[in-house]
């Protein structure tokens, strides 16, 4: 397949995020696009055998396949730091050292399956699981929001954060 260039500019304007499968799966081969989180300078796509970075242009950073890691990519994100996250269906891995690893092997609500994950704009990660409620990230610690705490449910799909508010 041949690479395709498409400024992310043009994708933004236009709302038209289902242009970049075709450059995804075109230029990394990582297959096509499940999620996909775009920030000023960096573009992260996950998809059913692993996940890539990307520059604006299109150019491949880091394929996941090239360190050994297809897992089914259910959600990706950056945070502010460009700290690479990554959701898939067996829990919660980051980005480290050329390495996607678990996150936090001791918590078992990281091995839940992931649904969506978003960054807030003081660093803190929320990630959405099938199972185990919502989670916050903030640097060492972590919360968790449950059924038993009020959500109506721990099947918690996609995040949307406005400000400092988490829906």
């Amino acid at each position: 397949a041949g690479h395709i260039k498409i400024p992310v500019s043009d994708l933004l304007k236009n709302k038209k995020y289902d242009t970049f499968n075709p450059l995804v799966h075109g230029s990394a081969k990582i297959g096509p696009c499940r999620s996909l989180k775009i920030t000023a300078d960096r573009i992260i796509a996950g998809s059913n055998n692993g996940w890539g970075l990307f520059d604006t242009e299109g150019n491949a950073l880091h394929l996941s396949k090239s360190e050994g890691f297809t897992k089914f990519c259910t959600a990706v994100a950056l945070d502010n730091t460009q700290q690479c996250w990554i959701g898939t269906i067996d829990g919660l891995c980051v980005f480290k050292n050329g390495k996607t690893i678990p996150y936090n092997l001791t918590d078992s609500i990281f091995r839940q399956r992931v649904t969506d994950i978003a960054a807030d704009k003081y660093n803190g990660v929320v990630v959405s699981t099938r199972g185990a409620g919502i989670i916050y990230i903030d640097g060492e610690k972590h919360y968790s929001l449950r059924e038993a705490d009020g959500l109506t449910t721990d099947l918690c799909g996609n995040i949307v954060i406005d400000d400092s508010i988490i829906w």
